[in-house]
């Protein structure tokens, strides 16, 4: 079988059973955001090994299976430890430039909710929080970098605010 008839198969049989694949993902998703993430990397791993596979076995269902968890538990554990970092980022960044982020600052128990509140981001604006909070770049920068307009960066950075202040008001109630 040469490359290109692998690679029609393997996303064939990828699709045939996109279903189980974004039920496992459900399952184990550490958000809801982020499960067609989970899909994708899934999706991707299984291609990058398609040669390696028995394409025609029955276990291949398994296998999508043991793929999509794979790479949720990566995401899941991941995340975590730039999570708290970048949590811990962003509350410098709030007290040194009084951030719209809370308004008028964040108290202890706020600040123990913002890892929380982070994670429950989308992806997109995760990656947002952590150039502008973390790795310091301008709005220029971070829209040359995702290739994305300044004012939809902005936007986005204005719209994160208003939903990490929500979370943060969740997680505490």
């Amino acid at each position: 079988m040469n490359s290109n008839e692998s690679e029609q198969l393997a996303t064939k049989i990828f699709m045939a059973n996109m279903d189980y694949v974004h039920r496992i993902a459900c399952i184990n998703a550490p958000s809801p955001d982020v499960i067609d993430d989970i899909v994708n990397e899934a999706f991707l791993l299984f291609m990058e090994g398609r040669d390696k596979w028995q394409l025609n076995s029955p276990g291949i269902k398994g296998l999508l299976g043991v793929l999509t968890r794979q790479c949720a538990f990566r995401l899941r554990h991941t995340n975590r430890g730039l999570t708290q970092e970048l949590a811990r980022k962003i509350y410098e960044a709030i007290a040194d430039r009084k951030s719209p982020i809370a308004g008028e600052g964040l108290y202890d128990e706020e600040k123990i909710c913002l890892p929380e509140a982070i994670q429950k981001l989308p992806l997109r604006y995760q990656e947002i929080l952590r150039l502008y909070y973390y790795e310091k770049q301008s709005v220029r920068e971070i829209a040359r970098e995702l290739g994305m307009k300044e004012e939809n960066v902005c936007r986005a950075l204005s719209r994160m605010r208003i939903r990490l202040r929500s979370l943060i008001e969740e997680l505490r109630d």
